[in-house]
């Protein structure tokens, strides 16, 4: 024997001793508006939400910051400011076209759902540990993700996604420095 102890099963490498707590707040304030009308054969229901939900932990951003979880409570990955809905059914006069009622010829009716709604937040996250505080198990895929930088100046939103183009100025964004956080928030 060498003098050297062999420690199977243990790597020879610096891991990690995680440590989590369910902690969370959120917040959900919404007008609901629902409307039902039935006339002769059509009947119609709409409904309109405007709404909005904050809350600390339902991004990938959760817990960027472990020294202060505070600064992480903003709009809500889910939030979906305003929601429409409008649902349809019209009976079809079948029996009327064959002259016949029966169980064939009742009950046929055509029916659908339309939905309009504004889209989910962006999430902007750089990738690795630059912070150096390994704030990892983001919750969804286990991976360490960070705030990067954003530098002042136009976000140029492009309004026709279909032509090709970036949707926002992303030259704005870069990976936070090492050992700093990032600003964007």
């Amino acid at each position: 024997m060498n003098g050297t102890r062999n420690l199977a099963g243990f790597p020879n490498s610096i891991g990690t001793n995680a440590w989590f707590k369910n902690i969370g707040n959120s917040n959900y304030n919404a007008l609901d508006l629902t409307l039902k009308q039935t006339s002769g054969r059509l009947t119609m229901l709409a409904s309109y939400t405007y709404g909005k939900s904050l809350d600390d932990s339902s991004n990938l951003q959760e817990q960027v910051n472990p020294f202060n979880y505070r600064a992480e409570y903003g709009i809500s990955a889910y939030d979906i400011k305003h929601n429409f809905v409008l649902s349809y059914s019209y009976e079809l006069p079948v029996e009327k076209l064959f002259h016949s009622r029966s169980r064939l010829t009742q009950g046929w009716a055509i029916s659908g759902i339309t939905r309009f709604a504004t889209g989910l937040p962006v999430t902007l996250a750089s990738n690795g540990d630059n912070f150096l505080v390994y704030a990892q198990n983001n919750g969804i895929n286990s991976v360490s993700i960070e705030l990067p930088n954003v530098a002042p100046g136009n976000f140029d939103i492009n309004h026709n996604p279909r032509n090709g183009q970036p949707y926002f100025n992303t030259s704005l964004f870069s990976p936070n420095s090492l050992g700093t956080q990032g600003n964007a928030e």
